[in-house]
């Protein structure tokens, strides 16, 4: 390790901490913006295709990304093993978890593939608008293509993160940033001069599977150097020994099932809103779009601190000071956010798209997103603290009874079946925030007292 690095893990003052904890997180908030950018690109030129197409977007993205959320959560399982074995200095230990991630990011790919290009039955399993279905599953089945790039991409950007090499990601993702604009004109609106028909939900589709295998080659050619540091292990085979692949799923299986009922309860938004008709089908990815981009800063507060924890953790040195400023930083934000949305009312909604009663859905459920914004912030930050510390079983217990057996059921008596209103849809989710929020940061202290856990191997 070299001198800069061992300066970046000694213990300092609250000023360079605070420092230093940015450093991780601005590059991490421009990628998450990239990501989230991307997205919205998409539900903007979808939007101007048509409502039709906007729900049909909204419908493929919110049950695409339901059945990977288990696999893009297990890569961020893999956290604790990336960082900590940096802040041991342990070179070989960080590239067996490198490559036992890859054959978990490789082997994962092939289902996932499947599941999009054969998606409809899910779709009505859901319940979801029977017109929307048939356009909604050729979008998906356009994504499946690019399945394969984005959980690779995953893998390294998520490697290079637990490095504290947290600009490469971002930077490829900007980079994608452009490719998408460029894309999505041409496949969803078309292109007359270049022979170019207009695609609308289908040409999304298309465009997103191009760009994710672009964000990849961006990332291998902009951090190359970095990766080549970190070859395949000498003795190649026992990389993937049964029994260390299941200690890595043993660490990371319970951060997967925690993201993946995080996203599975945004997405039983989407299909409780889908229950209520279309119109609320399409507000619904005009609204998740906006609260997805105020929540990327608490997001990148937490990946900062599950990076800087487990650095601190893997070199024996205090954390809890770089704990407590994420927290806070995350939810001085999202106080500012919950001020924000009360005060804009269905002027943002007016960005997305020009249908009056869509615009006039998306500002019922505003109010609810800025009651839930401070809560979202401390969740989010917690939630990164406690992986770095190795401790991931116990968020997703509290994340499954949060959501799943208090946020989601009112939600769905209420808001589905007694009123058909979307407030109460997204009031069951804010319930739930307010929950788990409570109880990581208790979590998180009982942690403190307890002692960060190390990750086998680092």
């Amino acid at each position: 390790m070299n001198r800069q690095s061992k300066k970046t893990l000694e213990t300092s003052s609250l000023g360079e901490e605070v420092s230093r904890l940015w450093q991780l997180t601005w590059p991490v908030v421009l990628g998450q913006c990239g990501l989230t950018g991307l997205n919205l690109v998409d539900t903007v030129f979808s939007g101007k295709a048509g409502e039709q197409a906007l729900a049909a977007v909204s419908l493929g993205n919110l049950t695409g990304f339901s059945v990977m959320i288990l696999a893009i959560g297990l890569l961020r399982g893999f956290d604790p093993f990336f960082s900590q074995a940096h802040g041991a200095n342990d070179r070989e230990a960080g590239a067996r978890a490198l490559y036992r991630a890859l054959f978990f990011a490789i082997a994962s790919s092939l289902p996932l593939i499947l599941i999009h290009a054969n998606i409809a039955p899910l779709m009505v399993l859901l319940r979801q608008p029977a017109e929307t279905i048939p356009l909604a599953a050729s979008y998906c089945a356009a994504l499946a293509p690019g399945v394969l790039a984005i959980m690779v991409f995953s893998t390294l950007a998520q490697f290079l993160q637990g490095l504290g090499e947290m600009r490469a990601p971002m930077i490829a993702i900007l980079c994608a940033n452009v490719l998408n604009v460029i894309f999505d004109a041409a496949l969803i609106l078309g292109w007359e001069e270049m022979g170019i028909p207009a695609m609308g939900a289908v040409g999304c589709g298309m465009a997103t599977s191009v760009v994710q295998w672009g964000m990849l080659l961006f990332l291998l050619v902009i951090a190359w150097r970095k990766l080549a540091r970190y070859p395949f292990p000498r003795h190649g085979p026992s990389v993937f020994q049964p029994e260390r692949l299941m200690n890595m799923l043993r660490v990371a299986a319970p951060v997967s099932f925690q993201g993946a009922l995080e996203v599975w309860a945004f997405s039983s938004l989407g299909v409780m809103m889908g229950m209520l008709g279309e119109r609320e089908l399409a507000a619904q990815g005009v609204a998740i779009n906006i609260v997805s981009f105020t929540f990327m800063i608490p997001f990148g507060f937490g990946a900062a601190a599950a990076t800087r924890v487990g650095n601190l953790v893997g070199a024996g040195k205090p954390w809890h000071v770089t704990a407590w400023l994420s927290v806070a930083f995350s939810a001085a934000w999202m106080t500012m956010m919950a001020v924000f949305f009360s005060l804009t009312g269905d002027s943002i909604a007016s960005l997305f798209i020009e249908d009056a009663a869509v615009i006039a859905t998306v500002a019922l459920v505003m109010p609810v997103a800025a009651a839930f914004q401070i809560f979202d912030g401390i969740q989010a930050a917690t939630f990164g603290v406690l992986r770095g510390a190795g401790d991931t079983r116990w968020p997703a217990v509290i994340n499954l009874l949060g959501y799943w057996a208090i946020g989601i059921p009112l939600g769905y008596v209420f808001g589905v079946q007694r009123y058909q209103d979307p407030r109460y849809v997204w009031g069951g989710v804010a319930i739930a925030l307010a929950v788990i929020a409570t109880f990581v940061v208790l979590r998180m202290i009982w942690v403190m007292r307890r002692g960060a856990s190390v990750v086998d191997g680092a």
